[in-house]
């Protein structure tokens, strides 16, 4: 009977010892997931933008991880394709390969030329603080015309200076349709440079559920915004909204 208790006893340890380990095992095994996001993806500091005339965009995003405390980005890699399916399947115009940084701002596109009046797609990969990896969603950004195709456009202006040194008085009309959509949108007239011009900016912010034209000036690259006005019908001719 006491032999029979040993054998019991000494089987119940090597149990106990086997399942610690195991356990331990387990503990100390790396994750192979990772809950880290990336949002905020942005060309030129814009989301999806059209009209991209730099032969070197740069890309922006930032990551988020409310599950992990510390979390942080280790590594990155840019991949820019000329369509979606050529982005899945690995046919790339630039692909930075893994880059050891935590930067997520700025990062200048630094593959080969860019075609002119064509949409391209891109990702970003990053490395978390284990070295797991996660792939953002896809953005696009569209170029502009850049430097092809100006060849026969014409400023559209003030005429040349009489001998009176007075200029005539000269007016034109536009007549386009276009979608807001994000926030707003801008048309920059009457400039004499660079950084001097005005705009009239259409704001259709959803957070103060209003539609307004904002006028701005822009005198040496400063902006100074003018009195705005609200293009939604009078509210008092069709209620006040309660907030």
């Amino acid at each position: 009977m006491k032999k029979f208790l040993s054998v019991m006893l000494s089987a119940a340890l090597t149990f106990s010892t086997f399942s610690g380990l195991a356990l331990n095992a387990c503990a100390e095994q790396p994750t192979s997931a990772t809950t880290l996001q990336i949002s905020g993806m942005q060309t030129d500091h814009l989301t999806n933008p059209l009209g991209i005339d730099s032969p070197a965009p740069v890309f922006s995003w930032y990551i988020e991880d409310p599950s992990v405390r510390g979390q942080k980005q280790t590594a990155y890699r840019i991949t820019v394709s000329e369509s979606e399916a050529q982005l899945d399947g690995g046919s790339y115009v630039w692909d930075s390969g893994y880059v050891e940084s935590d930067r997520t701002l700025e990062i200048p596109y630094a593959g080969e030329a860019l075609n002119p009046s064509t949409r391209y797609y891109w990702q970003v990969s990053v490395k978390d603080k284990d070295g797991i990896s996660v792939t953002s969603p896809k953005a696009w950004f569209e170029t502009g015309l850049m430097d092809s195709g100006w060849s026969g456009a014409e400023w559209i202006g003030k005429p040349a200076l009489r001998s009176d040194a007075y200029y005539d008085v000269t007016s034109f009309t536009i007549d386009f349709d276009y979608t807001i959509e994000t926030d707003a949108a801008s048309i920059l007239f009457g400039a004499t440079g660079e950084g001097d011009f005005y705009m009239w900016q259409i704001s259709a912010f959803d957070w103060h559920n209003e539609l307004l034209l904002r006028p701005h000036r822009c005198v040496n690259g400063g902006f100074k915004e003018l009195a705005s006005a609200s293009l939604l019908p009078d509210k008092s001719s069709v209620g006040t909204k309660q907030h």
